[in-house]
């Protein structure tokens, strides 16, 4: 039998657009884009205010979008719930494998897992592997928590 392919099911589609990333990213720039927009606006002023400093059009338009009360807006409060939604949700999304790597943190170094690592090298030094482990560890003993030494093949 071939493999088949499993089509999403409606919830499916509505969790993967809630734990997206790139609907965080999205919904972040509105929030800052908005918030920009209502710092650049006076809020909460009498309207004569606003007659005096915009024409009457552009006082119509930007009433019926309550920029003029921006924060308390029924458009802005949507917005926030939909961040708090996707933030919670990528939340819950990620917590489990956060929370198996936090339990069961991998302390042996291989190969697969040294070329993740952005910051590491190699080094050829003089002197024994128990010299060195004991200077590296003294260093690092001074400014971090004491390592933790694990040895493999001697």
């Amino acid at each position: 039998m071939a493999d088949e392919i499993r089509t999403p099911s409606p919830m499916d589609r509505v969790w993967d657009f809630f734990i997206s990333v790139k609907l965080a990213i999205v919904t972040l720039i509105v929030l800052a884009s908005t918030s920009i927009l209502g710092t650049i606006i006076e809020q909460n002023q009498p309207p004569e205010k606003y007659h005096q400093i915009y024409e009457d059009w552009a006082f119509n338009l930007m009433d019926r979008m309550n920029l003029f009360d921006m924060y308390h807006s029924t458009w802005f409060l949507l917005i926030l719930v939909l961040f708090t939604v996707n933030l919670s949700c990528c939340t819950i999304d990620r917590f489990p494998k956060m929370l198996r790597v936090v339990r069961n943190p991998r302390t042996k170094l291989d190969e697969s897992l040294e070329k993740t690592l952005s910051l590491s090298d190699r080094w050829k030094r003089k002197g024994t592997l128990s010299e060195w482990t004991a200077k590296y560890t003294e260093a690092l003993s001074g400014s971090f928590a004491k390592p933790k030494v694990t040895e493999e093949g001697g």
